[in-house]
């Protein structure tokens, strides 16, 4: 049997499985030497990878499709493909500390890949929507790498299927919530105008470090002094006529970042909540789903080109309260390599558990052209006041 996926799950630049870790510390107050060995020293704890995969087994019957495969039919529309593999599941483990890896804070990205489970296509048969790897230390910790497909869950139902897991892990009957799968709901029909593509080419403003195939990504912490301070800033370029006016920490943060030379600081922040009260009009929201099917039908894939940033925000997503028996994961860290316009991307990030002092804040996650990242640390730099410390470059 062959369910199918609506128009929504079929733009094509959400074809792509994007890829998280989370760390986890030992729920056990104990240590051990690095030549201890791992069985035994872990033995007297729950086996991390067996929990999660015998909760795996019982969450997957309230989500079933990601079970099956990912495959295109005859048409290019997205289907599930009724196999009865599974989901991909791989433990590993390593005989050192995750302390001495710092949690992975402040490790190089392909570091972090290692932690997450990349399985090919399998020709005919289609992908995997999901897959997952526990990686157990000797210190009693563990890290999950997931790898879920964003055709199928977006960053909530991502949020919501690890807590779900959790829940089940925790001896819980079924999920407190469980997901409703009317994919008709998002049935539209296109319209029969010719498509055109809603960006301007000739309008776009270009990088100087384009082209380029080398790019690197950095992670930062904003404080929340600072985060108050850019604020500020903004209150008194609009003057006293806006005293009403708000910012939110996103607007704040990707105006300062999205900034142009040739326009001022509240300029670009007004664009930007503009743009947003444009996007939450009803009529506008219709219009995108019907643009986004049209991509479908022409395979029109956004690529990199500098000219364009995406901002996205997962400090609302809960990933740092899925508690499987551990308590909360120490850390989150994205894995971009497959991520939509990975290398145009920002992400901002709830602070991770690793320094409690800086719980206020924010982590800016970014992929850059190379000789483009020291101009932009200096800008970051700019953001610091007395006391903020050091900024934390991660990645």
């Amino acid at each position: 049997m062959v369910g199918k996926l609506q128009p929504y799950n079929n733009n094509p630049n959400l074809e792509h499985i994007c890829q998280t870790v989370h760390v986890y510390q030992s729920n056990v107050e104990s240590s051990y030497d690095n030549n201890h060995d791992f069985t035994s020293s872990v033995s007297n704890q729950a086996d991390p990878a067996r929990v999660i995969r015998e909760a795996l087994s019982k969450a997957l019957v309230y989500y079933y499709p990601l079970a099956r495969k990912l495959k295109k039919n005859s048409d290019g529309k997205l289907q599930i493909n009724c196999t009865a593999d599974g989901v991909p599941f791989l433990v590993a483990t390593s005989n050192c500390d995750l302390s001495s890896l710092h949690y992975l804070d402040g490790v190089d990205v392909e570091v972090t890949r290692q932690f997450v489970y990349d399985v090919p296509s399998e020709g005919d048969s289609g992908c995997h929507p999901l897959v997952l790897q526990v990686t157990k230390f000797s210190c009693g910790g563990f890290i999950i790498g997931m790898g879920l497909s964003h055709s199928v869950c977006d960053g909530f139902g991502a949020g919501q299927f690890l807590q779900a897991l959790a829940e089940l892990a925790s001896g819980k009957n079924e999920p407190s919530v469980k997901p409703v799968w009317e994919r008709e709901r998002l049935v539209v029909t296109p319209t029969e105008e010719p498509f055109q593509s809603p960006v301007d080419n000739t309008s776009i403003a270009t990088s100087p470090y384009f082209p380029t195939t080398d790019f690197m990504h950095e992670c930062f912490y904003v404080s929340g002094d600072s985060i108050k301070r850019l604020k500020m800033t903004l209150m008194e370029e609009c003057g006293s006529q806006n005293l009403n006016e708000s910012f939110t920490t996103v607007e704040a943060l990707a105006a300062y970042e999205g900034e142009l030379n040739e326009a001022p600081f509240s300029k670009i922040v007004k664009i930007i909540k503009d743009t947003k009260k444009v996007a939450s009009n009803s009529d506008y929201i219709m219009l995108s789903l019907v643009v986004l099917e049209r991509f479908r039908e022409v395979n029109i894939k956004f690529k990199a080109k500098g000219a364009l940033m995406d901002f996205t925000d997962w400090r609302r997503l809960g990933f740092l309260d899925i508690d499987f028996g551990w308590k909360g994961p120490i850390n989150i860290v994205p894995v971009p390599m497959n991520m939509i316009g990975y290398v145009d991307l920002c992400m901002f990030l709830p602070p991770s558990n690793v320094y409690p002092s800086k719980k206020d804040g924010v982590r800016v996650f970014i992929s850059l052209p190379r000789a483009a990242m020291a101009k932009f640390k200096e800008e970051m730099d700019a953001l610091k006041i007395a006391g903020d410390g050091t900024c934390v470059s991660a990645l």
